[in-house]
């Protein structure tokens, strides 16, 4: 296994001598699933098409329109010209940047280039950017903070992370997606200059351990300490850096509005959903208990009785509630449960599954006077700073 992530890390650099080289693929729009997409430009794009047949045309135009699942793969529309095509590449002029926007969605503004092709009736887009330019968009998207170090540590931690999963939606024909599972991406708007002339002072470094780049987890609210990546996700993602660390003694993170939350819910909907969702026969009266927890409170397991009895991992616990009742009022896998009559009062701390560096963490740790070196070691302990490779 260990080789086959070398040879496919490899691969993804292949492009340069620094991260900051490296073309990575990123799927945007994807969860829109669209068939109407629209391209342009202030100078003209150049688009290259390619048909079914394998003929390749080559087209000038300041804006496309493109329509996925029709009768072709593709058509597109470029001025007076209807183009039909397998997939399609559209470049910019030579500094300029591509506007791409889907029906009833706002545009964005991507650097670097733009592939269209079709793929179960909808249009797949894919932009090909430079992982500098990817690294800084994220970070400035994620974090949305103005604090020079903090957007420094998240640059890192973003540049870590992709470093450390190239290969994630490699077998669908590209690296990422543009959504939390991977990273949140919307293209060039995500930062200001002010915050690109910061970010330049980072550019290419990489959290590594053990000469491999680091799994640069992160999250928004950790509520007093950090998790264990092996207590989340399961032994499999067990690191020496990642084994969760107290947020100071008064917490970093202190400022967030998501320190502290309560949820109270009735009992018998949440004993209904939960037998639907597991395999054991629960029923509607059921009794829901913590059975264990790691550092800082973190919920390890839990239990569920009802007519028959079942497990299950605080992590798991977490995203089911999240998805039955909403991400804003079930906020993370640190919390307790409390009876009350009919109904059960949840109490917790922080937002997020709690691994790695807490985003509120970084910006007090930024607003006590620590750099991004500080604040990367702190949430990260035991990895090196290096300028990939």
């Amino acid at each position: 296994m260990k080789c086959l992530q070398l040879v496919l890390l490899s691969v993804f650099l292949a492009a340069g001598a620094r991260a900051g080289d490296t073309t990575v693929r990123v799927s945007i729009f994807s969860i829109f699933k669209p068939t109407h997409v629209k391209v342009s430009s202030r100078n003209p794009l150049l688009l290259t098409a390619v048909a079914e047949d394998g003929k390749i045309g080559k087209y000038k135009s300041r804006s496309v329109e493109i329509v996925c699942g029709g009768r072709t793969p593709l058509s597109m529309e470029t001025g007076k010209n209807v183009v039909l095509a397998g997939s399609a590449r559209f470049r910019p002029a030579l500094g300029h940047t591509l506007t791409v926007g889907v029906k009833d969605r706002p545009q964005r503004e991507y650097s670097g280039w733009i592939e269209i092709r079709e793929r179960q009736g909808f249009c797949l887009i894919i932009n090909h950017v430079s992982l500098e330019e990817y690294s800084q968009d994220v970070a400035c998207r994620e974090l949305g903070s103005s604090l020079p170090e903090a957007l420094k540590a998240q640059a890192v931690a973003v540049r870590s992370y992709a470093l450390a999963t190239a290969d994630k939606h490699g077998l669908e024909g590209f690296d990422f997606c543009d959504l939390t599972h991977c990273q949140v991406y919307t293209g060039r708007d995500a930062c200001s200059a002010e915050q690109r002339k910061h970010l330049d002072a980072v550019s290419g470094l990489a959290l590594m351990y053990e000469g491999r780049p680091a799994m640069t987890y992160y999250f928004s609210t950790c509520g007093g300490h950090t998790a264990s990546a092996a207590d989340v996700f399961g032994p499999g993602a067990d690191q020496p850096y990642l084994q969760g660390v107290k947020d100071g003694d008064s917490p970093y993170c202190s400022r967030s509005d998501h320190m502290l939350w309560r949820m109270e819910e009735e009992r018998k909907r949440l004993c209904a959903l939960l037998d639907a969702a597991m395999p054991a026969q629960l029923g509607v009266d059921c009794t829901i208990e913590i059975v264990e927890t790691g550092k800082g409170g973190w919920v390890r397991r839990i239990d569920v009785h009802g007519k028959e009895q079942s497990g299950m991992g605080g992590e798991w616990f977490h995203n089911f509630m999240g998805r039955n009742f909403g991400w804003g009022r079930f906020k993370s896998g640190n919390f307790t449960i409390e009876e009350k009559g009919d109904r059960l009062v949840f109490r917790g701390r922080g937002l997020g599954h709690g691994v790695g560096m807490c985003q509120h963490g970084a910006m007090g740790m930024a607003r006590a006077d620590k750099d991004y070196k500080a604040i990367l070691q702190h949430y990260y302990p035991g990895t090196e700073l290096k300028l990939w490779p």
